[in-house]
């Protein structure tokens, strides 16, 4: 039903945008308003599974209760910068959702009608905002497009488990993660300690949590600086004694420890839900989730999310789209998104309030921590050109590689920071 009503969806865009009077006539039913009195904004987005879903909920509702006669269409497209590439400023659309990593790359792209508008309502309650979520689409401290949610990839446990071998949560460090995940591992009884999805996300959560720079004030990567080599030694001593394994099925974690063969467990913070219906239907034990340890106590948290950015040109379009932008950071449309896809709301108000209501869910623990690296600056936002494919590669034959105990860990990490640095060099205009 639902894949229907997306190729109906793509198809009345297709015919609107065309100008035929049958469609005008069913958007005009469909809102209760007349041609003369709608502006039509699309949105062009490339979310699939729940999140398309939930840009569609948010669509439909926004729709139904804005009263400034604006229609927002969302349309997915698989390729979106190279569909703009084809496309005129004046067919092109008027919001699109983007990553952080794209930012400077439409900053710089001379096809596009213009850049970076977000509209006074935004800017004048910008204070009620993460300033993660901020980091994320800000250049040169300018806010440049609209958060809709952030993540960031936590440690999932066995409260039991790591409760009777004395894990403390207040003062663990990556040493205490390695002894933990030793002391947990049984080979013989199928029992790992620790578990690490085969993927760039969770290398850059652990280089964070150890202080890595990442990314430095010179505009290169930092991996094997100090923090960075001392993470992927405690990395290589866990991997290369066998109480921690790295899996390129995403599903194998959880699985395991929703089944009691895995003690701990890294994953995005999307994943929550999953590993808590995962839990609830596997094995009886308390699931507990908390910051990635750091080198010497609690560590910093690295956070992603995707932004929406104006591109319409000056006039209507643009009064429409930001009307749009507006309405998608109310508490109400933050709330939707939020429910609909396990992404924190980026408004600081919201996680207070749940903190509030919602005492001791793993949610609320997990709105808390980001209070908490907000309030105390122990957070870093996703840094940008990771897109490029070399460098992601080498961050995963990083992860892949160590414990294999082939080369030093620090040779890992410093050819990862080499062919990170090479993509930057290659895509800046």
């Amino acid at each position: 039903m639902v894949r229907l009503r997306n190729i109906v969806h793509s198809l009345l865009l297709a015919v609107l945008l065309a100008g035929c009077l049958p469609v005008q006539q069913f958007i005009e039913d469909w809102t209760g308003k007349t041609s003369s009195e709608m502006q039509i904004v699309v949105l062009w987005h490339n979310f699939t599974g729940t999140e398309e879903m939930a840009i569609r909920a948010l669509s439909d509702r926004f729709n139904r209760e804005n009263t400034a006669g604006v229609v927002l269409i969302p349309e997915y497209q698989h390729h979106i910068r190279e569909k703009l590439s084809q496309t005129s400023p004046a067919h092109q659309p008027d919001l699109l959702v983007i990553w952080s990593e794209e930012l400077d790359d439409y900053r710089y792209e001379k096809r596009i009608a213009s850049f970076g508008f977000l509209p006074l309502e935004v800017r004048q309650q910008q204070g009620d905002m993460l300033p993660m979520a901020e980091a994320l689409f800000s250049i040169n401290g300018n806010l440049s497009a609209l958060p809709l949610g952030v993540e960031t990839y936590i440690l999932y446990y066995n409260s039991d488990w790591l409760g009777d071998l004395g894990y403390d949560t207040t003062s663990a460090t990556l040493e205490t993660v390695r002894s933990i995940s030793c002391s947990a591992t049984n080979p013989t009884g199928g029992q790992m300690g620790l578990g690490i999805p085969l993927h760039e996300s969770a290398l850059l959560a652990f280089l964070t949590a150890g202080g890595s720079e990442l990314f430095g004030a010179d505009g290169q990567y930092h991996f094997a600086d100090a923090g960075g080599i001392d993470t992927v030694s405690a990395l290589n001593a866990m991997l290369s004694g066998s109480c921690a394994l790295v899996y390129e099925d995403l599903d194998v974690g959880v699985e395991r420890l929703s089944n009691s063969s895995m003690a701990m467990l890294v994953e995005s913070s999307l994943r929550l839900s999953e590993i808590e219906q995962s839990v609830t239907g596997g094995r009886n034990f308390s699931l507990g989730a908390g910051a990635i340890p750091g080198l010497v106590g609690p560590g910093q948290t690295l956070w992603n999310g995707p932004g929406v950015l104006c591109i319409s040109p000056s006039g209507p379009r643009r009064e429409a789209a930001m009307h749009v932008l507006s309405w998608f950071y109310t508490p109400e449309a933050q709330q939707i998104w939020s429910e609909a896809t396990n992404y924190l709301p980026v408004r600081t108000s919201l996680l207070k309030a749940r903190v509030e209501t919602e005492s001791g869910a793993l949610m609320t623990i997990l709105a808390q921590l980001a209070l908490d690296a907000a309030q105390k600056q122990m957070w870093v936002a996703w840094p940008r050109h990771i897109s490029a494919q070399s460098c992601r590669s080498a961050l995963r034959q990083t992860l892949f590689s160590l414990g294999s105990e082939t080369l030093m860990p620090s040779v890992y990490v410093e050819q990862a920071t080499a062919a990170c640095n090479s993509g930057i060099i290659a895509i800046q205009p």
